[in-house]
């Protein structure tokens, strides 16, 4: 990659030329290849940005239907943005952006920047319609409606009209969260200049309606693609038996949209703050929780390795007074995958997590670590509270943490079919088809 750097830094003057934009062209014809195929399956083909992001969604929709996705380099997606946007553009970019204001738009008033910005989208724009004219791709796709550096590529696919479709996987919202989204929105994100959002649920379309940044019309319901075998189990009532796990999937302090200015970007506050305490002291538990079952093998799902890893480590030392390598049977890991743990777990832990849902999916029972903040000052940010009781059993104490979890662990009870209102509320459909409806959507775009 050092020397593609090289190279791109040795012709960013190149490609801005006249006819630099059908060299690039050609450059990412040949550098894109089809997702899981040798050749295209007949279908729309879909240039793919920021495939790390939703894997898993990816995955099933390439499996289930005729699209083909062509996955665009990030490194590659890094080079193309730098052509007019150097680092001496964005620097000067980020001296017009302040927290408290409203980002509604890239441009920021900046001669410097506002002209870079156009060149970019005007570039892209080009490159785009070079490969939808050369029959490479017919649209694009990326995870997110409002990521940064999208946003040139949006305009440019506007302008090239090469429909531009965000697979928005962000989709957790709870109801009693969907006005402070909607003012999140609006605060700080992007207006949306592509041509379709599919979101998993109602809740997450009303956050983004409501903020102003997409229309009603360009936010489609299609559910969560991801889940579509999942729910092959959930249909049949056939659930998957374990293979003795326990299973936290961990969260971090700053959940359900909070902020601080002192966060560094993975949910964490310098000066604490968010479920500070009930990090601490759910995983200090579950540790316990280990330490007392030997013979069970008890994993902490993290989403990245990161800082996360440490905090835990602390916690339990400061709580547990042992250190991660004593207790043999725990597991921290951000490399296995979400299901899988679950298909082995007899018991899941876990907080305002779409795991909780795929976890009652396979009829898993799901305690929830409701003390300290989740009890207190931000109780109104737990979500899922509907369903409490029913489909989630709620810890009120570290202590009862680790009581409830022992109760299941002695009794073994039968895994229990969950409320179908939960999963409809969250993951918008049950009937294992998003996939068929995303392939759909590709399809009225681009015979349009």
């Amino acid at each position: 990659m050092r020397l593609e750097y090289i190279f791109f830094r040795l012709l960013r003057f190149f490609f801005r030329i006249e006819f630099g934009y059908k060299i690039l062209a050609i450059y990412i014809r040949f550098r894109i290849k089809p997702l899981g195929a040798t050749k295209s399956r007949g279908g729309p083909k879909l240039l793919l940005l920021h495939h790390g992001r939703f894997k898993d969604d990816v995955r099933v929709i390439n499996e289930k239907t005729s699209l083909t996705f062509y996955p665009l380099d990030m490194y590659l997606f890094r080079y193309i943005n730098s052509i007019y946007l150097t680092n001496s553009v964005i620097i000067e970019f980020h001296k017009y952006i302040d927290d408290e204001k409203s980002l509604k738009n890239y441009i920021c008033g900046s001669k410097i920047v506002d002209e870079a910005f156009w060149n970019q989208v005007n570039l892209i724009a080009k490159v785009l319609g070079q490969l939808k004219k050369n029959k490479i791709i017919n649209a694009i796709t990326s995870p997110n409606f409002s990521y940064l550096h999208d946003q040139t590529w949006q305009y440019g696919a506007n302008l090239a009209n090469v429909p531009f479709v965000a697979l928005h996987k962000e989709c957790n919202r709870d109801k009693k969260v969907i006005q402070r989204f909607s003012e999140i929105y609006k605060k700080y994100s992007y207006p949306f200049k592509g041509k379709y959002i599919s979101v998993y649920n109602e809740n997450e379309k009303k956050c983004i309606v409501n903020s102003g940044i997409a229309s009603g019309e360009q936010v489609v319901v299609n559910g969560c693609p991801r889940q579509d075998d999942s729910f092959d189990y959930f249909n049949n009532s056939k659930f998957p038996r374990h293979n003795n796990y326990v299973t936290f999937f961990s969260f971090r302090p700053l959940i359900a949209g909070m902020r601080t200015k002192d966060e560094n970007n993975r949910g964490f506050s310098k000066s604490g703050g968010g479920f500070e305490e009930l990090f601490n002291k759910s995983h200090a538990a579950f540790a316990e929780l280990a330490i007392q079952n030997s013979e069970i093998k008890f994993v902490i799902k993290l989403k990245y390795k990161s800082s996360w890893y440490e905090k835990i480590d602390m916690a339990i030392k400061k709580y547990c007074q042992k250190k991660m390598e004593d207790i043999p049977n725990l597991i921290l890991t951000s490399e296995v995958d979400a299901v899988d743990l679950i298909k082995k777990s007899i018991l899941i832990y876990g907080i305002n997590s779409t795991t909780m849902l795929e976890s009652r999916i396979f009829g898993r029972p799901v305690i929830v670590p409701v003390f300290e903040e989740a009890s207190g000052i931000h109780k109104d940010k737990v979500y899922y509270q509907e369903y409490f009781g029913r489909d989630f059993i709620t810890a009120s104490s570290p202590e009862e943490f680790i009581q409830l979890g022992q109760k299941i662990l002695d009794e073994k009870p039968d895994f229990n079919i969950p409320n179908k209102g939960l999963l409809e509320e969250f993951l918008g459909y049950t009937d294992g088809l998003s996939s068929e409806r995303v392939e759909k959507l590709f399809y009225k775009v681009c015979n349009n």
